[in-house]
């Protein structure tokens, strides 16, 4: 009789085998910047970026158009299981509980689980939202956003001291300079870093709110 055919659990795929062919693939920009972008584009500081690939996230971003930055592999229990534009890897957890976060075995992991799937943002114009957006987000979790994407700690600064005592102020004045460095892709890259900054929560609240829009870009 056959052997019954051995089939691997889903979070190893994405967990292991992923991060291990994505080594084959361009990590950093040295020597691919006349390679095509074969996983499509996203928009960065007015450049055309090469998304990285699955089982990679963007260590930095381009520095010409049409071209890769450097695309960092997954460290190991995270993964991302498309091309993407994000800044860090998705971790192999889950919040199970409003109030706490669950640690699951290997066995039980499974990017296919709802709390574990990317937020499928829409690309929408973010500035007739940035009030709501500005007062769901807070400013704690907007210096977060702000920080991750590289704004200057001076200017992050300079919002906090130019509203003292007004935290709905300060985070709107960030959010506006924060939107304006991201471009077109603002609404999605808004999204994928609250979710990988473990606000999933709010990401979903801000996700809401641009559902409202009926002018996507």
């Amino acid at each position: 009789m056959a052997a019954a055919p051995t089939t691997l659990p889903v979070w190893y795929t994405f967990c292991v085998l992923v991060p291990l062919l994505a080594h084959v693939a361009p990590t950093v920009a040295e020597g691919n910047g006349s390679l095509p972008c074969v996983d499509g584009t996203y928009e960065h500081g007015g450049r055309i970026c090469c998304l990285c690939g699955a089982g990679q996230y963007v260590k930095e971003h381009c520095t010409t158009s049409q071209s890769y930055g450097v695309c960092e592999l997954c460290a190991p229990n995270t993964y991302s299981s498309l091309p993407n534009s994000l800044d860090s890897c998705e971790p192999c957890t889950s919040c199970s509980q409003p109030n706490g976060k669950r640690n699951r075995s290997p066995a039980s992991e499974s990017p296919t689980d709802p709390e574990m799937q990317p937020l499928a943002a829409p690309v929408v114009d973010l500035q007739p939202h940035l009030s709501d957006i500005a007062e769901t987000i807070g400013w704690r979790d907007m210096h977060v956003v702000a920080m991750k994407s590289r704004i200057e700690s001076a200017i992050i600064e300079s919002c906090r001291l130019d509203y003292p005592n007004d935290s709905q102020e300060q985070t709107l004045r960030l959010l506006h300079i924060w939107v304006e460095s991201q471009g077109r892709e603002a609404s999605r890259v808004l999204i994928q870093s609250l979710q990988t900054s473990d606000r999933r929560g709010k990401a979903e609240k801000v996700m809401a709110i641009l559902s409202k829009s009926e002018l996507p870009v």
